[in-house]
């Protein structure tokens, strides 16, 4: 992207906890990326307000009060929740979700269901399509034809029956996304909950370039996890991933430092120890990359002075939105630098090669055969 050789989209999938949810250090990766490497557009976002925090810094989302959300931490049910993992339904007419947004191309993502309704779908108050989710049970993308400009796309159910939705996709035509799809108290073996079946086809429509895993906080209060069973689930889902796009790149990112109150006041999370070891294991068994939080924090107990410096909330567990947009900072420097390094020696292995390719041959010509 950087250098003209494609103009494509490049699609970061991010899937994580309440960290994730509050698209604090994924919003500035996003803002940061976009802003270097060109503006891909929203990506995957959910469909309306599967729950009353749900937000996303690039977008507006709502919907009205009819609908039901699945998926969610303590929610699981067949699996069959989309990309994101969560779904919202409703059975009754006139129940509406909107996203308001600048994008070049969409796409609506919902559930094909035996018995299911219609639903039309309109941008900026003109129809674009009525679609009947009657079917066989399956994650159906429709595209949807956009004219230029801002948007407010709009999905309402037209009947008495039920209706599932997964989301929109919003995307421009060329640069990154930075897609957010963390789920409040949600462990990283929710993804194994998700069904293939209905990921796959997502999956090759929409290939990813990275995959991020940010999980670990709610786990190091789950007294069930021992390091093998979690190292074991780790790299099961890493594998699982694996399958459904073979050519992605992988980024584990470990939980951050978080506190609990004890009899003598706030002291470190000691299970974290736990779980940031058996995240590396796992990574290092699949060829994983893995960025330590908990170390460019500080280390272990760091938390206290993120909380009095004002970049963490007292509850010693969540960030405030400059912390978020610090660890975002962090991340992406680290990421560039990186890139960096690869651009300078990707220039320096094909050098030789180009220079060979534009020497003359003996007869005068140019050589054009690798």
């Amino acid at each position: 992207l950087e250098t003209g050789e494609t103009n494509d989209v490049l699609r970061v999938f991010h899937y994580g906890d309440s960290h994730t949810a509050a698209d604090g250090w994924s919003g500035t990766l996003r803002y940061l990326l976009q802003a270097r490497f060109g503006d891909g557009g929203n990506g995957f976002s959910h469909a309306g307000r599967p729950w009353l925090g749900y937000r996303r810094l690039d977008l507006k989302s709502w919907s009205t009060n009819g609908w039901y959300s699945d998926g969610l931490a303590g929610r699981e049910g067949d699996g069959l929740y989309g990309l994101a993992g969560v779904s919202m339904s409703a059975q009754r007419p006139g129940e509406m979700v909107n996203l308001q947004t600048d994008a070049q191309r969409a796409e609506f993502h919902y559930l094909r269901q035996p018995g299911g309704g219609r639903v039309e779908i309109s941008d900026n108050g003109a129809v674009l399509d009525v679609i009947d989710t009657d079917g066989p049970g399956m994650p159906v993308v429709h595209p949807l034809q956009l004219a230029a400009g801002s948007h407010l796309l709009t999905a309402r159910t037209l009947d008495r029956k039920p209706v599932r939705l997964h989301g929109w996709v919003t995307e421009n035509t060329r640069g990154v996304t930075w897609e957010m799809m963390g789920i409040n108290g949600a462990q990283a073996s929710i993804g194994l909950k998700w069904e293939d079946a209905g990921l796959a086809p997502v999956y090759q429509q929409r290939p990813p370039s990275l995959i991020v895993l940010a999980y670990g906080t709610n786990e190091a209060r789950n007294k069930d996890w021992t390091y093998e069973s979690y190292r074991d689930m780790f790299a099961s889902l890493i594998d699982k991933y694996r399958r459904l796009a073979p050519a992605a790149a992988i980024l584990a990112i470990g939980p951050p430092d978080h506190q609990i109150r004890t009899r003598s006041g706030w002291a470190p999370h000691e299970k974290i120890d736990l779980i940031l070891e058996a995240q590396r294991a796992a990574c290092r068994s699949r060829g994983v990359a893995f960025w330590d939080i908990r170390e460019r924090m500080g280390g272990k107990g760091a938390m206290r002075q993120w909380v009095f410096a004002g970049m963490a909330q007292p509850d010693y567990v969540h960030f405030t939105a400059p912390g978020y947009r610090l660890l975002g900072a962090a991340l992406y420097k680290e990421l560039m630098a990186h890139f960096s390094t690869f651009a300078r020696v990707r220039r320096e292995t094909m050098a030789p090669t180009t220079a060979a390719l534009a020497a003359p041959e003996p007869n005068g010509q140019t050589n054009t055969n690798p």
